[in-house]
C-alpha cells in the first residue's frame, strides 16, 4: 500500500504523532510510506532552526519530500504539490489539520483522483484569541465543509475534536468519525529503575520526596502560575515541583519571578529530547498538565501517574495512571477552559494535599495507548475495515 501523509511541518526531533504513525506504518510489510511537507520548521517562537533544504530524503524506510514554501503565514503554508501526487499515485492520503491550508489543497486534488482520504483532526475549540476565532470561522471551517464530503474517514484524537466537527462542520458525519488516541513508543518511553535512581541522585532528590513535574512549551493558556500557586498553597515539606520547558519570553520571566526564593520549586528552561524526557519521567513521581498533550501518553509509558483536567479532551482516557481534577464540570467541556483560575487552583491543591508514594513497578494496563496498537487501528482505517 502506498501511503502519503501530508502535513505543513515535519521534524522527527519533536516526536509528534505523524512521526510515530509513519515510522511504524513503514515497518509493516507491503507498505511504502511518504511524507509530503514544507521545508519550514514548526513556527514556534523558541525554534532556532527556521527551515530545511528542499528535496527528497530517506528516514529509515520513509521517504520525506520537503517542498519549498511559496507562501506562509504562521502555520498556514503553501507549496507546489500536483506533480508529486501524480508521481506517487498513493492509495491513501492521510492529511492533518485543515487550518494549515496546504493539507486542504492536497486533499482536494487527491479527491479528484479517487484516492482514499483519511483526515486527522485535533482542534477542539475556536481558539482563545480574536485572530484564532476569525481564522476558525472564515477559513478552517469553510475548508472543512468543502472537503468533508470527499473524506472517507475522520480520525480525531479526543472526543472534543468530534464535537467540534459535528457542531461546526456537519452534524451528519458521525459515522465517518473514529475517536482514537495519541500514543507512546515503548522503545522510547519505558520504566527503568536505574534511570530513576540516577536522575534523583544527580538532582539531590531523596527517595522520600514526592516529585511533581510538568513539561512543554509554556504560554498563558498552560496556566503554569496556577500550578505554582496550588503547590505553594499545599504547604507540604515532602513535595517538590519541577517545571521543565521553554516558552514565550514574557511568560518565562513571569514564572521565574514567581519562584524566587522558593526552595521546593525548580524551573529549568530546556527543551527535552526523547531520551532526556524518558529519564525525567522516570525520575519524578507524578506529572501534571492543564491541557491535552502527547506527553500524557509518553509519561504513562514509564508507568507514571499523571494529573490532568476532566473534559472533552480527556474523557476517553481510562486506567490507573490517570488522576482527574474538575470532575464536576462533566465531560462535555474542558474544566480548565470554563473555570476561573481560583477554582482550578483549588482543585489542584486538593489533589496535591492527598498525593502519596505508590509502587511504580506495579502492573497497570496501558497497552491501548502504545503506538503499535494505535497503528493497527490506523491501518484498518486505510483499508476501510474500521
Amino acid at each position: 500500500m502506498r501511503i502519503l501523509h501530508c502535513i505543513g511541518f515535519f521534524d522527527k526531533n519533536y516526536l509528534y504523532r505523524e512521526y510515530y504513525y509513519t515510522k511504524y506504518l513503514s515497518e509493516i510489510p507491503g507498505n511504502q510510506v511518504y511524507i509530503l511537507t514544507s521545508n519550514k520548521s514548526y513556527p514556534f517562537k523558541h525554534e532556532k532552526k527556521t527551515s530545511f533544504k528542499p528535496g527528497v530524503y530517506k528516514s529509515g524506510k520513509i521517504i520525506i519530500i520537503r517542498k519549498f514554501v511559496l507562501l506562509q503565514y504562521t502555520d498556514w503554508v503553501f507549496f507546489l504539490y500536483k506533480r508529486i501526487i501524480d508521481r506517487i499515485n498513493p492509495d491513501v492520503l492521510h492529511f492533518y489539520e485543515c487550518r494549515q491550508y496546504i493539507t486542504y489543497k492536497v486533499a482536494k486534488y487527491c479527491s479528484k483522483k479517487n484516492i482514499r482520504l483519511i483526515y486527522e483532526h485535533e482542534q477542539r475549540d475556536m481558539g482563545s484569541s480574536l485572530l484564532g476565532r476569525i481564522r476558525a470561522v472564515f477559513f478552517t471551517i469553510r475548508w472543512l465543509k468543502k472537503i468533508m464530503p470527499y473524506v472517507d474517514k475522520v480520525r480525531v484524537v479526543t472526543p472534543g475534536g468530534k464535537k467540534f466537527l459535528l457542531d461546526n462542520v456537519n452534524s451528519s458525519i458521525t459515522d465517518k468519525i473514529a475517536v482514537e488516541t495519541l500514543a507512546y513508543d515503548k522503545h522510547v518511553f519505558f520504566l527503568d529503575r536505574h534511570l530513576r535512581e540516577k536522575y534523583r541522585k544527580e538532582n539531590k532528590l531523596d527517595d522520600n520526596i514526592i516529585v511533581i513535574g510538568t513539561t512543554g512549551k509554556f504560554y498563558p493558556a498552560k496556566k503554569i502560575e496556577v500550578i505554582i500557586n496550588a503547590f505553594l498553597e499545599t504547604k507540604r515539606d515532602d513535595l517538590f515541583l519541577i517545571i521543565m520547558g521553554v516558552g514565550e519570553d514574557f511568560y518565562v520571566k513571569r514564572i521565574k519571578e514567581m519562584i524566587i526564593n522558593k526552595k521546593q520549586i525548580l524551573f529549568v528552561k530546556k527543551f527535552l529530547n526523547k531520551d532526556n524526557l524518558n529519564i525525567f519521567f522516570n525520575g519524578i513521581d507524578y506529572a501534571l498538565w492543564t491541557m491535552p498533550t502527547i506527553s500524557f501518553f509518553e509519561a504513562i509509558g514509564t508507568n507514571l501517574k499523571i494529573i490532568i483536567p476532566s473534559g472533552q479532551g480527556t474523557s476517553h482516557l481510562q486506567g490507573e495512571n490517570f488522576i482527574f481534577f474538575g470532575k464536576e464540570s462533566g465531560m462535555n467541556q474542558d474544566f480548565t477552559s470554563i473555570m476561573d483560575n481560583h477554582k482550578i487552583q483549588s482543585e489542584i491543591t486538593m489533589i496535591f494535599k492527598n498525593l502519596k508514594k505508590y509502587n511504580r513497578e506495579a502492573k497497570r494496563d496501558t497497552h491501548k495507548y502504545e503506538i503499535t496498537y494505535v497503528v493497527k487501528n490506523l491501518l484498518r482505517l486505510y483499508q476501510g475495515d474500521y
